[in-house]
């Protein structure tokens, strides 16, 4: 392994100091070939999760044996090491998987919904100006946490004036996506106000989005979206592309 790419790991794990990350993200500026290496081990990265996440959440118990075929995973998993040989490993597992659902005559909207939607990490603790907690938005993270997201709902009601609204609209649309009976319009609606202005939570607000108007039956809306956050290399960008090369049936 180069000395680049062994700083890149260390970069991508934690393991550097504060200094050592700025002198790095200073060089990823500069150095068009390290920027590239970069951008290859982050891709390469989420590609490999991508494949671990079909495996662990595909629904259907036919795929099983396909997709945990363990004479593959053993010639990949030790590849991991060589850099110049993670490329061919992650095209094996792309192309795996791929073909895996057109065995079945595409994917069904709801079987990649199922497979890609997954709640977006907890809310933060937001305080004012006097360095005190907001009482009801704590409410918010403690029952978000917990994953009780149709108790979360009206403690970010009750959140208003509390923190911005577009983190109300955002985690109130991800918790109506995330309840065992799951109010998808409502949804929509919640990511459309956070899209309406200018704030952090756009890239993730287009992902939930997609994935709920593909739920919907709404494929093209859906599609036009994910095309945009492949392009832009967006939140889940990865992901965005898998769903895009997959036949929606």
């Amino acid at each position: 392994m180069d000395k680049d790419q062994h700083t890149i790991e260390d970069y991508l794990e934690g393991k550097m100091t504060s200094e050592e990350r700025l002198a790095f993200e200073q060089r990823l500026s500069q150095e068009t070939t390290l920027s590239e290496a970069y951008e290859n081990e982050v891709s390469a990265r989420e590609l490999i999760k991508e494949a671990g996440r079909l495996e662990l959440k595909n629904t259907l118990e036919e795929f099983d044996t396909q997709i945990q075929d363990e004479p593959v995973r053993k010639k990949i998993i030790p590849l991991w090491g060589w850099n110049g040989m993670r490329v061919a490993a992650l095209l094996v597992l792309f192309v795996g998987v791929y073909q895996v659902f057109q065995t079945f005559g595409g994917a069904d909207t709801s079987e990649v919904y199922d497979t890609y939607f997954e709640a977006y990490e907890a809310p933060s603790l937001e305080r004012d100006v006097s360095g005190t907690d907001n009482p009801n938005w704590k409410l918010v993270v403690e029952s978000y946490r917990n994953e009780t997201y149709k108790e979360t709902l009206p403690f970010l009601e009750q959140s208003q004036g509390e923190v911005p609204d577009y983190l109300i609209a955002f985690y109130t649309g991800v918790s109506l996506m995330a309840m065992h009976e799951p109010n998808l319009e409502q949804a929509v609606q919640n990511f459309n106000t956070v899209l309406a202005t200018d704030n952090d939570y756009h890239q993730q607000a287009e992902w939930y989005k997609a994935l709920a108007l593909l739920k919907m039956e709404k494929k093209k809306e859906a599609k036009a979206i994910f095309e945009r956050i492949v392009e832009a290399k967006n939140y889940q960008h990865v992901q965005a592309a898998f769903i895009l090369k997959l036949s929606l049936r």
